[in-house]
């Protein structure tokens, strides 16, 4: 893989909308889209809630499924575009370059990627202190999405484990490459319980909840799944890869 196409989200801000994704797979026309955001409008003004996805399903245009993967690939791309480096890009105070030069370098520590950037000269600690502001605000945003349906089943879990992830790897000094992170990130969820909600318009309300109620479990179930990985690297971790 070359270093373009490793850090290849990092070119780019922002993610893609579910319709502009369905037009890509050839599951959507332009001409279906604008039709669906005017019956999306013309519905909100009489009171009634319906996403893009929903109504193309009810018009016939897209299955259920065809959906459901459009927004697979929509919070794959929008986590790409919360990383902390795409925002510190967002922001002017990093180029594509500066990054790139920065990630391979970070690859070898376990420091965290913000405290290594503003160590290195990269950013100052206001400029860093402003994206983290911005990286959560946008991945709150990311989270209240309604794409598919209103009432699409969100574990909430997945999204506070998530947001504590970074934070406990730094603490235990773990790898914090994309493989070892994936890793930790997947056998901390399964040594916790899942915790579903259907109702979108609460979610800040149970994130809240759910983060008073489990939020030292979630910790210690990350530090755990830290340790193991540690004890267990995969193959394809990179920081095993620039030592070999």
């Amino acid at each position: 893989m070359s270093n373009d196409e490793e850090h290849a989200p990092y070119a780019r801000s922002g993610a893609p909308r579910i319709g502009e994704i369905l037009i890509a797979q050839g599951h959507l026309t332009s001409e279906q889209l604008e039709k669906a955001l005017s019956l999306q409008e013309e519905r909100r003004r009489q009171g009634v809630r319906r996403t893009l996805g929903e109504i193309c399903v009810e018009e016939g245009w897209c299955e259920m499924r065809q959906i459901a993967e459009a927004m697979r690939i929509q919070q794959e791309r929008i986590f790409n575009a919360t990383a902390l480096g795409q925002v510190l890009i967002d922001v002017g105070a990093l180029t594509l370059g500066q990054l790139r030069e920065a990630l391979q370098q970070h690859h070898d520590t376990s420091t965290p990627l913000a405290t290594f950037l503003v160590e290195r000269g990269y950013c100052t600690e206001q400029q860093v202190s402003a994206a983290t502001e911005i990286q959560q605000i946008r991945r709150v945003a990311a989270a209240r999405q309604q794409t598919a349906s209103l009432y699409n089943p969100f574990n909430i879990m997945e999204s506070l484990t998530n947001e504590l992830l970074d934070d406990v790897i730094a603490e235990c000094r773990g790898c914090t490459c994309d493989v070892c992170r994936s890793n930790v990130f997947a056998i901390a969820l399964n040594n916790l319980p899942t915790r579903y909600m259907t109702d979108h318009s609460r979610l800040v309300l149970v994130a809240q909840r759910t983060r008073d109620e489990y939020g030292a479990l979630i910790r210690r179930k990350i530090a755990d799944a830290v340790e193991h990985v540690k004890r267990n690297p995969r193959p394809q971790c990179r920081r095993l890869e620039r030592k070999r």
